[in-house]
């Protein structure tokens, strides 16, 4: 009984580490970053009006998707072993220049916004 009460308090203990790291980190550089919202193995942190970076931990990685909104969303994922050594980075398999990341079902997702960014003639340019 206690083994895996003991499994839960180190698990509790390595995700609060690295989210602590990261918030003093971005407070040193004169940031003021907030929790938007936080699971047990997922948090979204808010580092600047149009900034997020959203931290899943999976089962012996971290995945970082860090995305800027400004004015149209783009991402960079990356991925850490549990002593936030990186690992690599992971790239969208479809081209684009606006590729925002989603992590649902221990998979990432990415969605290309570009066509958000073009007019209505250049959007019409991309179908063909």
């Amino acid at each position: 009984m206690l083994f895996p009460i003991f499994l839960l308090l180190i698990a509790s203990m390595a995700w609060a580490d690295p989210v602590k790291q990261l918030m003093s980190f971005v407070q040193n550089l004169g940031g003021s970053p907030e929790i938007m919202e936080e699971t047990d193995d997922h948090v979204r942190i808010r580092m600047a009006d149009s900034c997020y970076y959203d931290i899943h931990m999976a089962q012996d990685t971290i995945v970082v998707i860090q995305t800027a909104c400004a004015p149209i969303c783009s991402s960079c994922v990356r991925v850490y072993n549990k002593e936030w050594e990186e690992l690599r980075q992971l790239w969208p398999t479809e081209s684009g220049i606006f590729l925002e990341a989603a992590y649902r079902d221990g998979q990432v997702y990415w969605t290309d916004n570009t066509a958000m960014y073009l007019d209505e003639e250049e959007r019409q340019m991309l179908k063909q």
